[in-house]
């Protein structure tokens, strides 16, 4: 188990301690090996996630919101950790592949999805809570 602390929120990576009660799921999704992040208006560009509904499990969460916010079918699901905000809001950080990609355009449905090399600008929270979760799932992908 690794805890990092950051300014609002506490990241705790530990993939054998799988949290029952949580209240959303985060998903670093990836593509080819891009990262798949969807825009905000309010926010910026963020990796899908979203509320937990009644008891669904974190599988369950995390497949219906990126379906929801991107458009996208996703595999090969791993629990990597949670992450706890001050107000002790906890969400759950899932791993996911994508089956398949369509960018979205803008002009016609509010929010974008696209792939990136890197993370772009400007992002979500911008606390640094996103570069951690990237690198842990990219740690992920490549162990080494």
């Amino acid at each position: 188990m690794k805890i990092f602390q950051l300014d609002d929120i506490r990241i705790t990576l530990d993939r054998h301690e799988i949290l029952k009660e949580f209240d959303a799921v985060v998903v670093p999704l990836f593509c080819a090996e891009k990262i798949v992040l969807v825009w905000n208006q309010e926010r910026g560009w963020e990796f899908p996630g979203g509320h937990r509904e009644g008891s669904e499990t974190y599988q369950a969460t995390a497949i219906r919101e990126v379906r929801e916010e991107s458009q996208v079918e996703i595999r090969d699901l791993e629990y990597l950790g949670f992450y706890t905000s001050k107000l002790e809001y906890v969400t759950i950080i899932v791993y996911a592949e994508c089956l398949n990609f369509v960018e979205l355009d803008e002009t016609l449905i509010p929010s974008g999805v696209k792939a990136f090399d890197g993370l772009p600008s400007p992002l979500s929270y911008g606390d640094g809570g996103e570069q951690l979760i990237l690198e842990v799932a990219r740690k992920f992908i490549n162990p080494s």
